[in-house]
């Protein structure tokens, strides 16, 4: 979605992209943490107060989970892709799981850290490194796109360092590599596997109800003298008198005064599906009516103004319409088995131990 305000599952996704190949576990946690990263303005004693809690609540990972090969698996680790999904409960007023649960949580991360390191050792061996100056310039690109300070607050959600980060990418690039090239060549879909898929899945293929908007996004940038959103609030509520009024056109206005790239096409945003845009924006677009502008809408980004072009209800998608989504689900899922069988032919010729035994 475009880029301003959307949820920032892409640099998630850098970070456990091969979980997602591995485990639903882990890619719980990512979509979690997603949701996390959203979430982020809370009070500073309320966030230290969830940090030591699960600090405490994990205290007992060893600072050693596991050894592949030679290579040791830290428990920090685990903690990383544990810390998000722990953060969200207790920021949705709920406790933390009980130790028990929390250690077969911890020993369930800790197996998929394994195969992550016998996928990687596989990349390795087959000759995939990244390129260091690839890798720097995926990251700067990231953190241009986002701004300094909204890069540094995910990460800060993720528990991670930018060395950390770093490798992370690193390793995805290497393996993103080596699935486009040792993996999904050796793929074949053909026409009578969609086929069959889309017969027996024709009622679930569908595309989810969507709306389509344009967008004025005002930050405290604007502000005369302070960073007050009712300044903001007001200047929106000014600018859509002079909309309503017939002065200006609410794309003309976007392109004058909106903060958000979108403002280069009048705000025009493309059509999306709930869940991906921050709650209040989401709320407003699916409630407004097709014509109308809304009031100032206030989210984290600053404040809204939102014209609603079109509803689309959720409907079923042709066979036309779902086959490309259905080939590459297929491929991806013929993928996975493959990874899956590498991984286990790679336990049988490396040393792993697990020492985490809870």
């Amino acid at each position: 979605m475009d880029g301003c305000y959307s949820k920032v599952k892409e640099i998630i996704c850098l970070n456990l992209l091969v979980f997602l190949l591995l485990s639903a576990v882990v890619s719980h946690a990512e979509n979690v943490a997603a949701e996390t990263a959203g979430q982020l303005q809370r009070s500073v004693a309320a966030g230290e107060k969830a940090e030591a809690k699960i600090a405490d609540g994990l205290k007992f990972l060893p600072d050693v989970v596991a050894v592949v090969g030679e290579q040791p698996i830290p428990g920090r680790r685990v903690e990383v892709v544990l810390y998000p999904m722990l953060l969200s409960r207790l920021q949705r007023n709920s406790e933390l799981p009980d130790q028990q649960q929390l250690k077969q949580i911890a020993l369930r991360v800790t197996r998929q850290l394994v195969d992550q390191e016998l996928l990687f050792k596989e990349c390795r061996d087959a000759g995939y490194y990244p390129d260091i100056k690839e890798v720097r310039k995926k990251v700067e690109k990231l953190k241009n796109r986002l701004g300094e300070e909204r890069f540094e607050e995910i990460l800060e959600s993720q528990r991670l360092s930018i060395s950390e980060f770093h490798s992370q990418t690193a390793n995805t690039i290497a393996l993103t590599r080596w699935m486009n090239q040792e993996v999904y060549p050796h793929i074949e879909i053909d026409s009578t596997e969609i086929k069959e898929y889309y017969e027996n899945h024709k009622q679930s293929l569908t595309q989810s109800e969507q709306v389509e908007v344009s967008h004025i996004l005002l930050t405290d940038t604007d502000a005369d003298s302070s960073k007050d959103p009712r300044q903001l609030q007001e200047k929106a509520n000014s600018l859509a008198e002079k909309i309503n009024n017939g002065e200006t056109s609410f794309s003309e206005a976007a392109k004058k005064y909106s903060q958000c790239p979108s403002s280069l096409n009048g705000g025009r945003l493309s059509a999306f599906g709930r869940g991906e845009m921050v709650r209040e924006f989401e709320k407003t677009a699916f409630n407004t009516s097709e014509g109308e502008i809304s009031s100032p809408v206030v989210t984290e980004y600053g404040v809204h103004l939102i014209k609603v072009h079109k509803h689309y209800p959720e409907k079923e998608l042709s066979y036309n319409q779902a086959k490309a989504e259905i080939t590459q689900g297929l491929r991806n899922r013929k993928a996975n088995r493959m990874v899956q069988e590498i991984i286990e032919e790679r336990r049988q010729d490396t040393s792993t131990e697990i020492l985490f035994k809870p």
